[in-house]
């Protein structure tokens, strides 16, 4: 089975490198030939150490730079059994080539962020939510194709973590774990966090 993932990104490590570097390794565990189409970087680099190919291009939503990166899909002459790839200006060499070779196609969401969903979802042949939330905020702007949403969370090493905390209703103590990376595009987040200290610092109050 020869699978694409297409992933677009700012940062140059996050949450959505993670997803898509541990995909790609557990799908070639099983047996699948793995490419990877991405901009330059670290996480390209990591791929490569893994022996995951990997298509290097320059993302763009104008038509000159979704024609390159096709071309540069073409040009590997793979016959792809599955396309999966991610929010943002990777959907669009990912839509445009699916449908010229008629190859299912599969979207990720990570957050409140729809990305026009609406415009492309019939293209979809299943959208991935990390959570029932977010699938519930996708559904609420989309009120169509609902039978083809799938919630697969986020997993953890549990080889680093192996020993969790349980929170405890007969302690007054109360523990919160926050893990995010601290840039510009997680401002929503710290924002939600600070509001739930406050709450809580004014309920125990």
């Amino acid at each position: 089975m020869n699978i694409l993932y297409i992933v677009h990104f700012h940062a140059p490590m996050g949450g959505l490198h993670e997803n898509v570097y541990s995909s790609a390794l557990y799908m070639k565990s099983k047996g699948c030939k793995v490419y990877v189409m991405l901009k330059s970087g670290p996480l390209a680099e990591r791929l490569k150490a893994q022996e995951i190919q990997t298509v290097e291009t320059e993302f763009g939503a104008g038509v000159p730079a979704v024609n390159s990166s096709v071309a540069q899909l073409k040009d590997l002459n793979i016959k792809f059994d599955l396309i999966h790839f991610h929010p943002g200006l990777s959907k669009y060499p990912a839509v445009k080539y699916a449908r010229e070779h008629d190859i299912p196609l599969i979207e990720t969401y990570h957050g409140m962020w729809h990305d026009d969903l609406n415009k492309h979802a019939g293209k979809l042949s299943a959208i991935v939510t990390v959570s029932e939330s977010i699938k519930l905020n996708l559904q609420s702007r989309l009120k169509r194709l609902h039978d083809r949403y799938y919630v697969i969370p986020n997993g953890y090493d549990s080889k680093v973590f192996n020993e969790p905390v349980y929170y405890d209703e007969n302690k007054d103590e109360l523990n919160i774990g926050f893990i995010t990376r601290l840039d510009e595009d997680k401002q929503f987040i710290l924002d939600i966090m600070l509001l739930a200290v406050n709450h809580i610092k004014t309920k125990q109050g």
